[in-house]
């Protein structure tokens, strides 16, 4: 095997290792949120899974979104400022502006979900990146539902000066 392939099946088994058993029945699933801990610059917060063609948000999904809320806010009232990145994807289907528009959708439904748990809207950039950045192949059930997610992380942080 390739170098990329071996890279690309060590990063799906880190993803299926994260998120749990993820089967074909599966229409959403939610990856698991890290331990409380310092934030860091970079760091994932969470990966919110969606059926295909869709941006509708599970109650597992809406629970996650709402912990890495909570999260954040923490890091905020220890004098930190959190900005966060939320990056929708898909999976290779349908053309690259509907993909585009699909994965900007759904940043656009994690973040509304943010902002819900009292994340500020300044606080947000939303990216939509469609099939650009693929967390696995999209030649198999197992990649495309891989490859339907949001991506929530720090974008950057700054302490205050108190």
């Amino acid at each position: 095997m390739g170098y990329n392939v071996l890279r690309g099946l060590a990063l799906m088994a880190l993803i299926l290792g994260m998120i749990g058993l993820v089967s074909c029945e599966t229409t959403q699933s939610v990856g698991e949120t890290l331990p409380d801990s310092a934030l860091q610059t970079g760091q994932v917060l969470g990966t919110i899974y969606f059926s295909a063609e869709s941006s509708v948000l599970s109650e597992q999904a809406l629970l996650a979104i709402q912990e890495i809320a909570q999260r954040v806010l923490s890091a905020t009232t220890e004098g930190a400022t959190v900005a966060l990145a939320v990056q929708g994807h898909t999976a290779l289907a349908g053309t690259a502006g509907g993909r585009s528009r699909l994965s900007l959708r759904r940043a656009e439904m994690v973040a509304q979900q943010l902002q819900a748990g009292g994340i500020a809207v300044n606080a947000i950039q939303l990216d939509s990146f469609g099939a650009e950045q693929p967390a696995a192949n999209n030649d198999t059930a197992e990649g495309r539902e891989l490859n339907r997610r949001t991506v929530v992380l720090v974008h950057s942080l700054a302490q205050s000066n108190q």
